[in-house]
């Protein structure tokens, strides 16, 4: 990264931190801007673009909890053989009684809740965490753009904070020279800080001895841009597709009485279920109106949901006159989140409507592209940097 690149990055207006609630219990904001300025440092010295990442937990299995209420079920039964024999003595009843509320406890764990982390890990085989934490790093790894860096120097710093597990992962060109044990002093710096109770500064120490191994066998140069954010990121594993509803003409109705058209109610619902998705979507409506009337104001709303919502994978109906724009706000913005802005050129009212074939399209674009945002119209998608609409013939088209 550029000397040039990182003052740009230094002087500009930082982005609006937005601490989830499970993280807040062991980092602040100082801390996670102190992280974003070790990056900065590191990467002055270096071409590596370098991303830390802490995630809440990357086991997804449900089998802790079923052991859980397993074991606890088999008491439940010795409890009521032990009352049945010994039907005099009152301490078997409590011990029944006591089981039975532990039973309905794990199960309602095993359906609806997460574990307490530390009976995650009791209850996880060690090998099992490793595997999960792995897995969740590859993904994570190839979301965030790592393979995507012109030189192939990308390198994750990634933390699971559950399992109190980290993993270095680097592209081809540094895997090339430097094999992965040379990362375990950066690990260890990264376990460290969350032992310590002091997570900000074991993730600064540990991007800090990252940056020194680094410039020594890719040190900058002069072209070196900034390809990925230097943000510290911090993600719940959220399985399901959040939809966020502007209106446009997706959502247009035909007044019969006067030939206008109107909002009254998503179809978003109706589209998915007309196209059988078996997805786990949550829907919501931010606002119902024709895109050319869409305000700054009404963008940043948008901004502000994309940015809190707990999902990563967003898809936006939006208005077509208007979505390069929403879409530009929402690039520049940098969320680490893959964001799908689509529409219709014809309502579904109509019968004929492109909708549920955009829709259907950006369903699979979310889940399948990486970070960034994109509009998926046509069959096609585009980054929003490099997309216009073309008026004339009713398309997307790329600009370049």
């Amino acid at each position: 990264m550029s000397s040039q690149s990182q003052n740009q990055a230094s002087t500009s207006k930082r982005e609006p931190l937005n601490i989830p609630v499970w993280a807040m219990n062991f980092i602040s904001k100082q801390e996670i801007l102190s992280v974003e300025d070790a990056v900065k440092i590191a990467e002055s010295e270096t071409s590596g673009e370098i991303v830390p990442m802490i995630v809440k937990s990357s086991v997804q299995s449900k089998m802790p909890q079923r052991i859980l209420f397993l074991s606890l079920s088999i008491l439940i039964l010795i409890s009521q053989y032990l009352l049945n024999y010994n039907g005099s003595f009152d301490f078997f009843e409590y011990l029944y009684l006591l089981d039975l509320i532990l039973v309905l406890l794990a199960f309602y764990l095993s359906v609806y809740r997460p574990l307490p982390n530390i009976l995650m890990r009791l209850l996880t085989p060690e090998d099992d965490q490793i595997d999960f934490v792995d897995i969740r790093a590859e993904l994570e790894f190839n979301r965030c753009r790592l393979r995507n860096t012109s030189a192939k120097t990308g390198i994750l710093l990634f933390v699971s904070h559950a399992e109190q597990r980290a993993v270095v992962l680097a592209d081809e060109s540094i895997a090339a020279k430097l094999p992965p044990e040379t990362w375990k002093e950066v690990l260890d710096l990264m376990i460290k800080g969350f032992k310590n109770k002091n997570v900000g500064q074991g993730m600064v120490h540990a991007i800090t001895r990252c940056g020194e191994i680094l410039k020594v066998h890719f040190p900058i140069e002069a072209t070196d841009q900034n390809e990925l954010t230097n943000h510290l990121i911090l993600k719940e594993m959220r399985t399901g597709i959040r939809i966020l509803v502007t209106g446009g003409t997706f959502d247009k109705e035909y007044n019969e009485l006067d030939g206008t058209l109107y909002f009254k109610d998503t179809h978003i619902t109706e589209l998915l279920n007309l196209g059988r998705c078996k997805l786990d979507v949550s829907v919501r409506t931010l606002m119902m109106i024709d895109s050319l009337e869409m305000k700054d104001s009404d963008r940043n709303v948008i901004l502000d949901n994309c940015r809190s919502c707990k999902e990563d994978r967003i898809i936006i109906t939006h208005g077509t006159d208007t979505m390069a724009e929403t879409a530009k706000l929402l690039g520049q913005s940098a969320l680490n989140k893959t964001i799908v802005l689509t529409g219709a050129l014809i309502p579904f009212k109509f019968g004929s409507s492109d909708g549920l074939f955009n829709l259907g399209a950006a369903t699979a674009y979310v889940q399948a592209l990486p970070f960034g945002v994109y509009i998926a119209m046509n069959g096609k998608y585009f980054r929003w940097d490099n997309v216009r609409k073309n008026r004339q013939l009713g398309l997307f088209e790329e600009i370049g």
